[in-house]
């Protein structure tokens, strides 16, 4: 009889299994996002973390932050063997927009550090629920392109 190898997944710290960069706001009532990916060392070859590129925490407030830090320190939970992400890192992306209205727009993210993806997230204040956009006010995606640092200021520029 085959033995299976254990799952690393019942007990590794999230922060073990998956690379994590905080991106800051620039300016106060943007929030920090996390961004989190498979660790290509841990999933090597596994499709279940091909199905995750990156999964972006958006975080704006002290609380939310210590949640996402408390939830780096657990393992991913699943449910019916399927990453449960809204059980722990995921959490402050469940709740509403504590940030006040008035920064409604597109917000630019420069990579944190080599490797990582400039994010450009959507932001719109709206009551009621928006399908598809998390903490019912941001929608984010990929933004490549080349961010430079002028007069001290980072700013980015189509490739």
């Amino acid at each position: 009889m085959d033995q299976q190898a254990p799952d690393i997944f019942i007990h590794t710290p999230l922060r073990q299994l998956c690379l994590t960069a905080w991106y800051r706001g620039a300016e106060p009532g943007v929030p920090d996002l996390l961004a989190i990916r498979p660790n290509p060392a841990t999933f090597d070859g596994d499709a279940r973390a091909r199905a995750v590129d990156y999964r972006v925490i958006f975080v704006e407030t002290d609380e939310d932050r210590a949640s996402v830090e408390d939830a780096l320190n657990l393992p991913l939970a699943r449910r019916n063997g399927i990453f449960d992400w809204s059980a722990t890192i995921d959490r402050p992306n469940l709740k509403r927009s504590v940030l006040p209205r008035g920064k409604d727009g597109i917000i630019l993210y420069a990579p944190p550090s080599p490797g990582w993806r400039g994010i450009m997230v959507t932001s719109i204040w709206a009551d009621g629920c928006r399908a598809g956009f998390q903490r019912g006010r941001y929608r984010w995606q990929y933004a490549d392109l080349d961010f430079r640092v002028v007069d001290g200021e980072t700013v980015a520029v189509q490739s």
